[in-house]
Protein backbone atom coordinates (compact mmCIF):
# COMPACT_ATOMS: atom_id res chain seq x y z
CA UNK A 1 0.00 0.00 0.00
CA UNK A 2 1.45 3.78 -0.95
CA UNK A 3 1.02 5.46 2.72
CA UNK A 4 1.63 9.28 2.68
CA UNK A 5 5.28 8.52 4.44
CA UNK A 6 5.77 6.16 1.43
CA UNK A 7 5.06 8.79 -1.13
CA UNK A 8 7.44 11.66 0.93
CA UNK A 9 10.79 9.42 0.83
CA UNK A 10 10.31 8.24 -2.68
CA UNK A 11 9.89 11.89 -3.67
CA UNK A 12 12.78 13.32 -1.48
CA UNK A 13 15.14 10.16 -2.70
CA UNK A 14 14.27 11.34 -6.48
CA UNK A 15 14.90 14.69 -5.56
CA UNK A 16 18.31 13.69 -3.92
CA UNK A 17 19.01 11.88 -7.01
CA UNK A 18 18.20 14.41 -9.54
CA UNK A 19 20.17 17.19 -7.30
CA UNK A 20 23.31 14.75 -7.29
CA UNK A 21 23.04 14.13 -11.20
CA UNK A 22 22.75 17.99 -11.55
CA UNK A 23 25.77 18.67 -9.35
CA UNK A 24 27.58 16.00 -11.26
CA UNK A 25 26.88 17.01 -14.54
CA UNK A 26 27.31 20.62 -13.34
CA UNK A 27 31.43 20.49 -12.85
CA UNK A 28 33.90 21.37 -15.37
CA UNK A 29 35.30 18.96 -17.60
CA UNK A 30 38.72 20.18 -17.26
CA UNK A 31 40.09 23.15 -15.63
CA UNK A 32 41.27 26.68 -17.04
CA UNK A 33 45.10 27.29 -17.21
CA UNK A 34 46.51 31.00 -16.84
CA UNK A 35 49.89 31.13 -18.81
CA UNK A 36 52.62 33.64 -18.99
CA UNK A 37 54.49 34.67 -22.45
CA UNK A 38 57.34 32.33 -22.96
CA UNK A 39 60.10 34.44 -20.73
CA UNK A 40 62.60 34.29 -23.71
CA UNK A 41 60.41 36.49 -25.75
CA UNK A 42 59.53 39.22 -23.89
CA UNK A 43 61.79 42.27 -25.39
CA UNK A 44 60.91 41.42 -29.16
CA UNK A 45 60.34 43.38 -31.82
CA UNK A 46 58.83 42.30 -35.33
CA UNK A 47 62.05 43.18 -37.35
CA UNK A 48 64.11 41.51 -34.94
CA UNK A 49 62.30 37.47 -33.97
CA UNK A 50 63.86 35.53 -35.77
CA UNK A 51 60.76 33.91 -37.64
CA UNK A 52 59.01 35.69 -40.28
CA UNK A 53 56.00 35.31 -42.20
CA UNK A 54 53.11 37.39 -44.07
CA UNK A 55 50.09 35.89 -42.98
CA UNK A 56 49.35 38.05 -39.71
CA UNK A 57 46.55 40.16 -41.92
CA UNK A 58 48.81 43.34 -40.91
CA UNK A 59 48.73 46.63 -43.00
CA UNK A 60 51.71 47.90 -44.21
CA UNK A 61 52.37 50.06 -41.41
CA UNK A 62 51.25 48.18 -39.08
CA UNK A 63 53.58 45.18 -37.18
CA UNK A 64 51.64 41.93 -37.16
CA UNK A 65 52.26 39.22 -33.78
CA UNK A 66 51.05 35.60 -34.26
CA UNK A 67 50.85 33.29 -30.55
CA UNK A 68 50.17 30.26 -30.05
CA UNK A 69 48.57 27.82 -27.29
CA UNK A 70 50.87 25.13 -25.88
CA UNK A 71 49.75 21.79 -27.61
CA UNK A 72 46.77 23.25 -29.36
CA UNK A 73 44.71 24.04 -26.33
CA UNK A 74 42.12 27.16 -26.84
CA UNK A 75 42.89 30.27 -25.82
CA UNK A 76 40.50 32.23 -23.58
CA UNK A 77 41.70 34.80 -22.88
CA UNK A 78 44.94 36.97 -23.99
CA UNK A 79 46.29 39.60 -23.30
CA UNK A 80 50.09 41.46 -24.42
CA UNK A 81 51.78 44.76 -24.11
CA UNK A 82 53.82 46.69 -26.11
CA UNK A 83 55.93 49.61 -25.71
CA UNK A 84 54.91 52.11 -28.76
CA UNK A 85 58.52 53.69 -30.44
CA UNK A 86 57.17 56.89 -30.38
CA UNK A 87 56.49 56.41 -26.36
CA UNK A 88 53.74 55.25 -24.19
CA UNK A 89 52.39 51.80 -24.36
CA UNK A 90 49.49 49.34 -26.40
CA UNK A 91 48.07 46.73 -24.03
CA UNK A 92 45.14 44.74 -26.45
CA UNK A 93 42.72 41.90 -24.27
CA UNK A 94 41.34 39.33 -27.08
CA UNK A 95 38.63 37.72 -24.59
CA UNK A 96 35.53 36.62 -27.45
CA UNK A 97 36.12 33.50 -29.07
CA UNK A 98 35.93 35.61 -32.53
CA UNK A 99 38.73 37.29 -31.55
CA UNK A 100 41.00 34.02 -31.78
CA UNK A 101 42.16 32.24 -35.25
CA UNK A 102 42.58 31.49 -37.89
CA UNK A 103 42.82 28.52 -38.48
CA UNK A 104 41.41 27.57 -34.99
CA UNK A 105 41.21 29.12 -31.27
CA UNK A 106 44.81 28.19 -30.22
CA UNK A 107 46.13 30.88 -32.39
CA UNK A 108 45.78 34.82 -32.25
CA UNK A 109 46.61 37.88 -33.88
CA UNK A 110 47.60 40.78 -33.00
CA UNK A 111 48.44 44.37 -34.40
CA UNK A 112 50.67 47.03 -33.58
CA UNK A 113 52.26 50.31 -35.41
CA UNK A 114 55.78 49.24 -36.86
CA UNK A 115 58.73 49.02 -34.15
CA UNK A 116 56.24 48.27 -31.42
CA UNK A 117 58.89 46.53 -28.44
CA UNK A 118 56.62 43.13 -26.43
CA UNK A 119 56.52 43.83 -22.61
CA UNK A 120 54.55 41.32 -21.32
CA UNK A 121 52.32 38.54 -22.35
CA UNK A 122 49.69 36.59 -20.18
CA UNK A 123 46.83 34.16 -21.11
CA UNK A 124 43.63 32.12 -20.56
CA UNK A 125 43.18 28.41 -21.87
CA UNK A 126 40.54 26.31 -21.95
CA UNK A 127 42.27 23.03 -20.82
CA UNK A 128 44.41 22.38 -17.56
CA UNK A 129 48.15 22.39 -18.73
CA UNK A 130 51.44 21.69 -16.93
CA UNK A 131 53.75 23.67 -19.34
CA UNK A 132 52.53 27.28 -17.63
CA UNK A 133 53.07 29.27 -20.63
CA UNK A 134 52.37 30.64 -24.45
CA UNK A 135 54.45 31.59 -26.96
CA UNK A 136 55.10 33.98 -30.11
CA UNK A 137 55.21 31.98 -33.71
CA UNK A 138 56.24 33.70 -35.66
CA UNK A 139 56.00 37.92 -37.03
CA UNK A 140 55.02 39.78 -40.04
CA UNK A 141 57.33 43.05 -39.60
CA UNK A 142 55.45 46.31 -41.33
CA UNK A 143 56.28 46.71 -45.62
CA UNK A 144 56.31 50.34 -45.05
CA UNK A 145 57.05 51.51 -48.61
CA UNK A 146 60.25 52.58 -50.03
CA UNK A 147 60.60 55.50 -52.35
CA UNK A 148 63.95 56.71 -54.12
CA UNK A 149 67.57 55.53 -53.73
CA UNK A 150 67.69 55.39 -50.18
CA UNK A 151 69.77 58.57 -49.90
CA UNK A 152 69.50 60.11 -47.15
CA UNK A 153 67.30 63.41 -47.03
CA UNK A 154 69.34 66.07 -45.33
CA UNK A 155 72.65 65.24 -47.75
CA UNK A 156 69.69 65.95 -50.45
CA UNK A 157 68.64 68.89 -49.74
CA UNK A 158 72.07 70.16 -49.13
CA UNK A 159 73.26 69.46 -52.32
CA UNK A 160 70.39 70.78 -53.46
CA UNK A 161 70.90 74.33 -51.73
CA UNK A 162 74.25 74.37 -52.85
CA UNK A 163 73.25 73.94 -56.50
CA UNK A 164 71.21 76.63 -55.78
CA UNK A 165 73.43 78.91 -54.59
CA UNK A 166 76.23 78.06 -57.08
CA UNK A 167 73.79 78.97 -60.25
CA UNK A 168 72.96 82.11 -58.31
CA UNK A 169 76.89 83.20 -58.15
CA UNK A 170 77.41 81.69 -62.20
CA UNK A 171 74.18 84.23 -63.09
CA UNK A 172 75.91 87.25 -61.18
CA UNK A 173 78.92 87.11 -62.58
CA UNK A 174 77.55 86.70 -65.96
CA UNK A 175 75.48 89.79 -65.72
CA UNK A 176 78.44 91.90 -63.73
CA UNK A 177 80.45 91.06 -67.23
CA UNK A 178 78.02 91.61 -69.37
CA UNK A 179 77.32 95.19 -67.59
CA UNK A 180 81.13 96.22 -67.87
CA UNK A 181 81.26 95.14 -71.17
CA UNK A 182 77.97 97.43 -71.81
CA UNK A 183 79.74 100.47 -70.11
CA UNK A 184 77.58 100.78 -67.51
CA UNK A 185 78.87 102.74 -64.61
CA UNK A 186 80.79 100.73 -62.35
CA UNK A 187 78.29 101.89 -59.28
CA UNK A 188 75.40 99.71 -61.18
CA UNK A 189 76.84 96.52 -60.65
Amino acid sequence: MFTHKRFLAALGGTVLGLAAAAFVGASPAAADTDLMLQQSQIGSTASGFPSHDDDCGNAADQDGWHFVAPANANFVTLTVTFDLPGGGTQTTTLDDPADFGPPDASHAFVFTPAGATLLDGRATVAEDREKGFFALSHTCPAKLPHTGAGFPIGAAATVGFLLLVGGALLRWHELVARAGRLGCPTWWW
